[in-house]
């Protein structure tokens, strides 16, 4: 049963595994004779036991060492009747309760012991592709009156022995071990089915709990959750079959609604304590041809709600999770939206994070950068790219904005990758309906902003600016991508905007050699590397870069910071106004958010407004097509092929901030009345025909 044992030097201990690697055991050593296996090689040191071990714990070394030269069930340390397998008795006879196996801790209290259990299969997820086990539990209530203990636990009996069924009483001999934090028993000895149909009442469990001992109170158990469910997070879904579900909507990331600190740091904590994961039973990665939960149009998105789920609480990869014991059906609750947000104006600005929109494939053999000295990103081979690149080009048609500032276009040493996007854009709105603002490289990083513009909507005005660790020290250009700014002028008006597009450094890897670290405060890695830059560029502004002599700015982009995080903060206090959070609001239930982590919703894509622009501004919104949407329906071709459209969900990971702008330069009214006076004079009504003659740029203007 054994596949041997391994003798660990280094930590002065023996460590007995399964033929599947799975840990038995492991005893302290001080070492002892070698001794050779009958193939004449050393198998190490013959461990001289040197702590104190149960009968149980003997069993197991008794095991492995019969099965070596000269093991006779003789254990060094132990006398040979300790070595003997407990008596595995009859149905219903005596045998160890589960809540015993349990404990009330995290952590079994007779781990590594051979024990006999005995009760009803409540989950049953024996075949080769799901876990290869299956759950039992023992009784109804807390027979033990202790709150803390669980009655469940997994059997991985990995093909040994007849398989069971849900309802199905069994009686299994096993050694009971802690599988990666889960309780189970494995390497069985010996499994019968006592008697089929029975049942066990499922545990309620109501959101949020109290915390990881509620869970663990209910390790292995048939458990029921009567509260709508919302799915709050979907990355893992297409590869693992995984969802995040949570209780009275999907999840906000905390600094996007409340101050960092304290109150962040609380909403956390809640937040961890109101969601579950629901798995699906299986081990199979990517599975052919769609994994569960998926609609028939091929989506699940955030917000999707399950009703009364029925399933067993097990522990995999650090988090409690459950495995379905019914079918689960989701309701759309957030539908697809038809079109992108329709934010009024005559003007119409919008930022999108393009998700490493690269020409040079990722081989992992050329480089990227401007000075080609980087690892490039992006797809792997053409055909990724070209599914890409057709996601790309379907969204930012149906996105249809004057300007649009680009995050995350691959930073070549000339303007290829963005002359490539507009190409693409152009085969299907028409020769020169957009046109690429040449710059060449911004900044030293692999990726970089850009602007795409309607010519026929917007003309530039004067030179494009860029913001770097040149123009202001603040402002760390070996953290966060340079900045660019260019000023539009309406076509037909005096009409003045400043545009900057941005993409601040990521909360994903450290700055600890500039000593900004992770304070735990909810901002992440880099905040003050972010609020200096965030300082730098409200500053730069102010100095109107661009030459245009017109104080109307806005700022958009991906800053990878939530909205009352110290960035957003400090571009408030310089004067910007965060037009999310004043046309739309805060949180998931606003639709105030544009990108999914770790199962919470908050915008890193913002816009905001200079004080002078802000009364110009007619909307502002955020468009969801990838925030919601499951990771799978993505360009990569690792995904199921049935998952992928070339249509515009998915088509990145953040969603398009989109901004109206109205005009500043009033039209000319001429209003002329026939006749021009009442006749006879003592009449009091007398109809008359208007003439009204208005010149405005905008051809859609209404005059009541």
């Amino acid at each position: 049963q054994y596949s041997g044992f391994l003798l660990a030097n280094g930590d002065d201990e023996v460590v007995l595994t399964d033929g599947d690697g799975r840990e038995i055991d492991r005893v302290a050593y001080d070492g002892g004779p070698e001794f050779p296996d009958p193939n004449g090689a050393s198998m190490g040191l013959e461990p001289t036991l040197t702590d104190t071990v149960s009968n149980a714990d003997g069993a197991n070394w008794c095991a492995a060492f019969s099965a070596l030269p000269g093991g006779d069930n003789g254990t060094p340390g132990l006398e040979n009747d300790s070595c003997a397998s407990p008596p595995f008795g009859e149905c219903s006879d005596a045998a160890t309760l589960i809540h015993e196996v349990q404990g009330n801790g995290f952590s079994s209290p007779i781990e590594g012991d051979l024990v006999t259990i005995e009760g009803v299969v409540v989950g049953d997820f024996e075949g080769s592709n799901e876990l290869r086990g299956f759950f039992m539990q023992e009784e109804d209530s807390d027979v033990d009156g202790d709150p803390k203990t669980s009655e469940g636990i997994f059997v991985f009996n990995n093909g040994f022995g007849p398989g069971v069924a849900v309802g199905d009483v069994v009686r299994v001999a096993g050694t009971v071990s802690e599988f990666f934090g889960l309780t189970q028993l494995n390497t069985l000895t010996d499994l019968a089915i006592c008697s089929p149909a029975a049942s066990v009442a499922p545990s309620s469990i109501v959101l949020p709990v109290a915390g990881d001992l509620t869970w663990e109170s209910s390790e292995g158990m048939s458990v029921n959750f009567s509260q709508t469910l919302y799915a709050s997070g979907n990355f893992t879904l297409a590869r693992f079959g995984e969802v995040d579900l949570s209780v009275g909507g999907p999840l906000d990331n905390p600094t996007n609604v409340v101050a960092p600190g304290a109150a962040a740091n609380a909403l956390q904590d809640l937040n961890d304590r109101s969601r579950i994961q629901l798995d699906d039973g299986s081990t199979v990665q990517n599975p052919v041809p769609v994994p569960p939960y998926f609609a028939a149009d091929g989506t699940l998105r955030t917000g999707d709600t399950v009703d009364d789920l029925d399933a067993v609480l097990s522990f995999g990869f650090g988090s409690y999770e459950l495995h379905p014991t019914e079918d689960v059906t989701f309701e759309r609750l957030n539908e697809r939206p038809d079109g992108a947000p329709d934010v009024g104006g005559s003007m119409t600005v919008a930022a999108y994070n393009v998700l490493n929109y690269f020409t040079t494939i990722d081989n992992g053999q050329d480089t990227c950068g401007p000075e080609q000295d980087q690892g490039c990103r992006g797809a792997d081979s053409l055909f990724e790219f070209e599914r890409q690149e057709a996601n790309l080009v379907e969204a930012i048609v149906a996105l249809d904005r004057d300007v649009v500032g680009i995050i995350e276009v691959e930073n070549a040493p000339d303007d290829t990758p963005i002359a490539t996007l507009v190409d693409a854009i152009n085969a299907v709105t028409g020769d020169g309906t957009y046109q690429y603002l040449a710059t060449g490289p911004v900044g030293g990083d692999a990726i970089r902003v850009a602007f795409i513009y309607k010519p026929g909507e917007v003309e530039l005005v004067g030179d494009y600016a860029i913001l770097d660790s040149s123009v202001d020290p603040m402002f760390n250009d070996d953290k966060n991508r340079a900045a660019l700014a260019q000023t539009f002028r309406e076509i037909g008006t005096d009409d003045l905007v400043t545009v900057a597009v941005n993409h601040l450094k990521s909360k994903g890897s450290d700055c600890n050699a500039e000593g900004d670290p992770d304070l735990g405060d909810g901002q992440g890695n880099c905040n003050v590397t972010r609020t200096e830059a965030a300082q730098a560029l409200a500053t730069w502004l102010a100095g109107d870069p661009t030459g245009s002599g017109s104080a109307d700015n806005i700022i958009v982009g991906d800053l990878n910071a939530y909205a009352q995080e110290d960035p957003i903060t400090t571009l408030e206090v310089a004067g910007y106004t965060d037009l999310i959070e004043q046309e739309v609001g805060t949180g998931w239930s606003d639709g105030a958010y544009s990108f999914n982590f770790f199962s919470q919703s908050g915008y890193l894509d913002h816009g905001l407004a200079s004080p002078s622009l802000v009364s110009r501004v007619t909307g502002a919104d955020l468009w969801h097509i990838n925030a919601d949407e499951p990771s799978g329906l993505d360009y990569n071709s690792f995904n199921q092929p049935e998952l992928y459209n070339p249509d515009r969900n998915r088509s990145s990971d953040h969603d398009p901030v989109v901004v109206g702008i109205c005009e500043a330069t009033p039209p000319v009214v001429d209003v002329s009345v026939t006749p021009d006076q009442l006749w006879p004079p003592n009449h009091k009504y007398r109809d008359v025909q208007a003439t009204v003659s208005v010149t405005d740029a905008d051809p859609n203007a209404t005059v009541t």
